[in-house]
C-alpha cells in the first residue's frame, strides 16, 4: 500500500470518528433537552457540521434553561444585617464585603434550596470539602440569583465550614422590597448545612454581660449530614505505627460558633 493510500485511508478515519463523536454529542444533548423549553440560541460560532451546530443549540439551551425559580428578595442594608447578628453575639465576628444585600423572603429561599444543586456535588477531603461547599453555595446564588446576602462561615471552634441565612421579617405593614423596614427582633439567622439541605434558627440567651447571645456549646442536629459522615473516608492518609490508614473525616464538634468567622 503506498504512502498516499495510508494518509488518506488515516484521515478519512479521523473524518468518521469526528462524525460519530458529534452525532454521540447531538443524540445525548437531544436526550437532556427533552424537557427543557427551548430558548434562543446564544453561541453563533460553529465548526460548520450540522451535527455540531444541533448539539451546540441543545447545549445552549440548556445553559440558558437553568433558570432558579422567582421570588421576593430584600434590599437589606449592612447596617440591617449587623444588627441582627448583634442579637446572637456575633456582630464582631462578621467581615462584611457590601454595604447593600439582597437577601431572599425565607419561603423562596426554602424553593432556590430545592433548586440548587450544591448538596448533590462528590464531597472529596481537603479538595472540594465543607469550606469548598460553603463557597460555591454562596457563589452559586450570587451568579444564578443574584443573591449576595448569604453568609460564608468558617468555624474555628467546630473544625466546620458551611453558611448562614436570614429569615428577614419587616416591621408592620412594611411591603417595599426596596427599601424594607426591617425588625430586627422577629428577624432570624439560619444554620445551613449545604453538604445535606438541612437547616436550623440559631437560638438566642440571655448573656452574663447583657443583652443575648448564641448558648454555648449550642449545635444543631442535622441527620442526614451525621449520616453521610460516618460512612465517609477521606483520601488523605496517616501514618499509623509505620502503616497508612485512611482517616475518618471527623470533626472536633458541630457548630459551636463560638470562634468563626462570617464572610458575607
Amino acid at each position: 500500500m503506498c504512502l498516499k493510500n495510508i494518509i488518506k485511508g488515516a484521515a478519512d478515519t479521523e473524518v468518521t470518528a469526528y462524525k460519530a463523536d458529534t452525532r454521540q454529542v447531538r443524540d445525548l444533548t437531544q436526550y437532556l433537552v427533552k424537557n427543557v423549553t427551548e430558548r434562543p440560541e446564544v453561541t453563533k460560532c460553529y465548526s460548520g457540521n450540522e451535527l455540531m451546530k444541533e448539539a451546540l443549540r441543545n447545549l445552549n439551551t440548556l445553559c440558558d434553561g437553568y433558570k432558579p425559580p422567582e421570588g421576593m428578595l430584600y434590599r437589606c442594608t449592612s447596617s440591617d444585617i449587623l444588627a441582627i447578628l448583634k442579637k446572637y453575639g456575633l456582630d464582631d465576628n462578621w467581615t462584611p464585603l457590601d454595604s447593600l444585600y439582597r437577601v431572599s423572603r425565607w419561603d423562596f429561599m426554602q424553593l432556590l434550596i430545592s433548586w440548587d444543586w450544591t448538596n448533590r456535588r462528590t464531597y472529596l477531603a481537603e479538595y472540594g470539602d465543607c469550606d469548598d461547599f460553603g463557597i460555591i453555595f454562596k457563589g452559586h446564588f450570587a451568579e444564578f440569583a443574584q443573591i449576595n446576602g448569604i453568609m460564608w462561615v468558617i468555624d474555628w471552634s467546630g473544625g466546620h465550614s458551611y453558611n448562614m441565612l436570614f429569615d428577614i421579617k419587616l416591621q408592620g405593614d412594611s411591603l417595599d422590597p426596596v427599601n424594607p423596614v426591617v425588625d430586627v427582633a422577629k428577624s432570624k439567622a439560619i444554620v445551613y448545612e449545604p453538604q445535606s439541605d438541612e437547616w436550623m434558627e440559631a437560638p438566642v440567651t440571655p448573656a452574663l454581660e447583657g443583652g443575648v447571645a448564641v448558648p454555648a456549646g449550642w449545635a444543631p442536629q442535622f441527620p442526614r449530614w451525621a449520616a453521610v459522615r460516618k460512612t465517609r473516608k477521606q483520601v488523605v492518609l496517616k501514618k499509623v505505627d509505620g502503616i497508612s490508614v485512611a482517616v475518618d473525616d471527623l470533626n472536633p464538634k458541630m457548630y459551636p460558633l463560638t470562634e468563626c468567622n462570617l464572610i458575607m
